[in-house]
């Protein structure tokens, strides 16, 4: 649907396990993401494959979404179509056939025994899947654990409760303002613009891509500055436990309401949780590096790649839901890097502050 991006499998039927394997050892340049059939799932569209499962079969689905203004218009045609689309469907489809012609009953069988998958395109050519089973393990002891950590540090008193409500608050603002700007974003570039939309498929936009790319860029700074601004007295810890409040809990209702998205929240809330536990021993210049790594770089690797997807998929209709990710994963931001000691050093208590938890750098 469309003229152009990566090719993305993104169906299969229920019972997957065995299939995504199949799909991730058999294509050289596999890309997959299982919240893509979960929310397919509760769509009304049809495919061709659709007869097919209504039959009981299971299959692959693999399909294109970049350029949806070309879609069943005069322009779709081959000389319009990117060929490095081509390149990829080939790359995807023609050796999936091939090892499933050649794959004998005992391998075929495998492919139709029970279990879902969770899998996610980590970077180019690599594959990460793993059982469903496994994902909701891993969800329920995330909570489990952030739960955990945030007790602990409340009765030490190294978290404050105040200040982790106020981070909470802060972080659930800046996610609301994010989703308003990215509504009202939209709203004026199609009135202003006078562009086509269905819902939320805005189609002939100018510059899209550039469009889309400024209001997360503000969206960014908006969440930074507010943060800074209003959670400037507080820990570092406390500001991080509040904002995993929400990762937190969108780990939770997504395990329950969307289980093939629940990677996006679960794995950034497992390391910024580590994060959090290891924010409770000495504050080294190492140790404090180690909790930014912790904190800045699952998020973006997981949700950048989602976010391109779903707005070649839906345009930036779906603004509002983009933008409120953004604003997610800039919560868990580090927002004092001034903080980290001299190399070796760690940070004493500060024996003239009222608060004597507090930590201060010779």
């Amino acid at each position: 649907r469309g003229n152009h991006g990566r090719v993305l499998m993104f169906e299969t039927g229920r019972d997957n396990n065995q299939l995504i394997r199949l799909y991730s050892q058999a294509c050289p340049v596999p890309a997959a993401a299982s919240f893509s059939q979960d929310i397919y799932r509760r769509m009304p569209n049809d495919t061709d494959f659709t007869t097919f499962l209504n039959a009981g079969k299971r299959g692959y689905n693999f399909s294109f979404v970049g350029g949806l203004a070309y879609y069943h218009s005069p322009q779709d045609t081959p000389g319009n179509l990117s060929l490095r689309t081509l390149q990829h469907y080939g790359l995807c489809v023609l050796p999936l056939t091939a090892r499933l012609a050649q794959a004998d009953d005992r391998v075929l069988a495998r492919c139709l025994g029970p279990g879902d998958a969770t899998c996610f395109t980590l970077w180019r050519g690599m594959l990460a899947h793993y059982p469903s089973w496994l994902a909701h393990t891993l969800a329920l002891m995330t909570v489990a654990l952030f739960g955990l950590v945030l007790a602990r540090g409340v009765r030490s008193s190294a978290l404050r409760f105040r200040s982790v409500a106020a981070s909470l608050g802060v972080s659930a603002l800046a996610v609301a303002l994010a989703a308003g700007i990215g509504a009202a974003g939209v709203y004026g570039l199609v009135r202003y613009l006078k562009a086509r939309h269905y819902g939320p498929f805005v189609i002939g936009l100018p510059h899209e891509d550039g469009l889309l790319l400024g209001l997360l860029l503000g969206t960014a700074a908006m969440t930074l500055g507010l943060r800074t601004r209003l959670l400037g007295c507080t820990r570092s810890a406390e500001r991080l436990a509040g904002a995993l409040v929400l990762w937190a809990t969108l780990t939770l209702a997504s395990t329950m309401v969307l289980p093939g998205a629940s990677y996006l929240f679960m794995w950034p809330a497992l390391f910024g949780t580590l994060a959090l536990l290891i924010s409770t021993g000495g504050r080294t210049k190492q140790r404090l590096l180690l909790q930014a790594l912790l904190t800045a770089v699952p998020a973006p690797l997981l949700l950048a790649p989602t976010i391109v997807l779903v707005h070649q998929a839906i345009t930036i209709g779906i603004a509002p839901v983009s933008l409120a990710l953004i604003s997610l994963v800039f919560c868990l931001m580090p927002l004092c890097p001034a903080d980290i000691p001299p190399t070796g050093k760690t940070a004493q208590p500060n024996s003239d502050s009222p608060e004597n938890s507090e930590i201060s750098f010779p």
